[in-house]
């Protein structure tokens, strides 16, 4: 049973579990310990992340962005 969106259509025709996310990760984004509430979008957002990981000596793995994107 054809259907236009392309993921439907591979999840069942491989009978598997698929998902369409968008907006990963959401920008801009603003931390709300940001000394200069910039809007940070794309590389800034994950250069934030490990600054936010190193600064607690890394202490937190939970707080880096690539934690899960590769999980």
């Amino acid at each position: 049973m054809p259907t236009t969106n392309p993921m439907t259509n591979l999840a069942l025709s491989t009978d598997s579990v698929t998902a369409t996310i968008y907006q990963v990760p959401n920008q801009p984004f603003r931390f709300w310990d940001d000394p200069f509430n910039k809007p940070r979008d794309e590389d800034a957002l994950i250069a934030w992340t490990w600054k936010k990981f190193f600064d607690t000596n890394g202490s937190d793995p939970t707080v880096l962005l690539r934690f899960p994107m590769t999980k």
